[in-house]
């Protein structure tokens, strides 16, 4: 999955109490909508993984980075028969 995150900032503010002090050690996220960018590209050569069964998610995969501009190659991995157990 590529993700691209601007604008990200992590500040620290000092406690004033007990119970700030925790607060403080607790992650809290806010998300707070925003114009949506153009797509990026990813160029590059991808080689896509997949297993026995499950080709089709990955040919999902390599079409939406085809449509970005990236080269793309998939390849079935055979499970070895001690993987099998």
């Amino acid at each position: 999955m590529a993700v691209d995150a601007t604008g990200v900032e992590f500040t620290h503010v000092p406690a004033q109490s007990a119970e700030e002090r925790f607060a403080d050690r607790l992650l809290r996220t806010v998300w707070e909508p925003s114009e949506r960018s153009a797509p990026a590209t990813v160029p590059g050569t991808w080689i896509l993984l997949a297993e026995p069964g499950r080709e089709t998610y990955a040919a999902d995969l390599g079409r939406a980075l085809e449509e970005h501009g990236a080269t793309v190659h998939l390849r079935t991995v055979l499970r070895s028969p001690a993987a099998a157990d």
